[in-house]
C-alpha cells in the first residue's frame, strides 16, 4: 500500500511532501487554493471567514458533524422507506440540515412508485412551519415530530401549523403510529452500516457519490426482498414476478 502511494504521489523524502502531482508545484497549489476560495465565496457569500474550509480531495463535500461529534467532510444521504421496509426513494445532498429535503423526497416517492405517499413519518429535523403548510395544502397526511423523539417541547410551539401538529401528536393513535418510525425509518440505515458495512463513500464528487448511494440502496432492497420472500411464501411468489429493486433509478 505504501509503495503504491509513493508511486502515485511521490515519496515523502523526495521533496514532494507526498502530495499529488498537480499540487507538488507551488504555483499550482496557489491556483488550487484560489479556485477553492472562489468556490467558497460563491457558496457562502459574505459568510466566508478565515476559518472557512474546503476539501482539496472533494470540493463538493460539506463540513458536517458526525455522530461522535467530530467534524468531517461528508454528504447528507436521504432515504424514504415503505411500510414493508423497502427503500422507495433516495436523496443525496450537501445540505447540512434536512428541512429542505422533506417535500422533494415525497415527490420522489410519488415519481418512483406512481402512487401518492401514505402518512409521512418524519423526525424533528424536517420540521418547519413552511413544510407543514406545504403538506397541508397538498393534502398530504404526515406526523412530523415537534420535539426530539416525539417528546413534548419545553415551550409551546410558535406557528399555527406547528401548534396543530403538536396537538395531533398528543393523541394515542398518533403516538402509536409514530412509534413505528424508529424501526421502520431507521432500520435500513442500521442494516446498511452494520450488516452491509457501508459507512463512507469510496468515490468523490457529488454525482459519483450520489450514484454510489443509489447502488447501496439497491443492494439493501435486494437483501430485503430476499428476507421477505423467505419469511412469506406468498410474498416470495409475488416478488419473483417483479424482481427489480424499488426506488433506485
Amino acid at each position: 500500500m505504501n509503495a503504491q502511494e509513493d508511486e502515485e504521489h511521490g515519496e515523502d523524502d523526495d521533496g514532494s511532501g507526498g502530495l499529488p502531482a498537480e499540487l507538488q508545484d507551488k504555483g499550482q497549489r496557489l491556483a488550487r487554493i484560489q479556485e477553492l476560495r472562489e468556490r467558497l465565496e460563491e457558496e457562502r457569500g459574505d459568510r466566508v471567514t478565515d476559518k472557512s474550509q474546503k476539501s482539496f480531495a472533494d470540493p463538493d463535500a460539506q463540513m458536517m458533524k458526525a455522530s461522535d461529534g467530530a467534524l468531517t467532510y461528508a454528504y447528507n444521504a436521504q432515504a424514504a422507506v415503505s411500510e414493508d421496509g423497502l427503500i422507495v426513494a433516495t436523496g443525496h445532498t450537501t445540505d447540512v440540515r434536512d428541512i429542505e429535503q422533506l417535500v422533494p423526497m415525497i415527490e420522489e416517492v410519488e415519481a418512483n412508485t406512481g402512487e401518492s405517499a401514505g402518512t409521512i413519518l418524519a423526525d424533528n429535523g424536517y420540521l418547519t412551519e413552511k413544510n407543514l403548510q406545504t403538506l397541508r395544502e397538498r393534502g398530504q397526511k404526515c406526523l412530523v415530530a415537534v420535539a426530539r423523539e416525539f417528546r413534548r417541547p419545553k415551550r409551546w410551539p410558535k406557528g399555527a401549523e406547528t401548534r396543530r401538529m403538536h396537538l395531533i401528536q398528543r393523541l394515542p393513535w398518533a403516538k402509536k403510529l409514530y412509534g413505528r418510525r424508529k424501526t421502520q425509518g431507521e432500520r435500513h440505515f442500521a442494516a446498511i452500516k452494520q450488516a452491509m458495512g457501508f459507512r463512507r463513500h469510496a468515490l468523490r464528487g457529488r454525482e459519483k457519490t450520489a450514484g454510489e448511494w443509489n447502488l447501496v440502496a439497491a443492494a439493501y432492497n435486494l437483501r430485503r426482498l430476499y428476507a421477505l420472500g423467505q419469511a412469506l411464501p406468498s410474498t416470495r411468489r409475488r416478488y419473483e414476478r417483479f424482481p427489480a429493486p424499488i426506488g433506485t433509478d
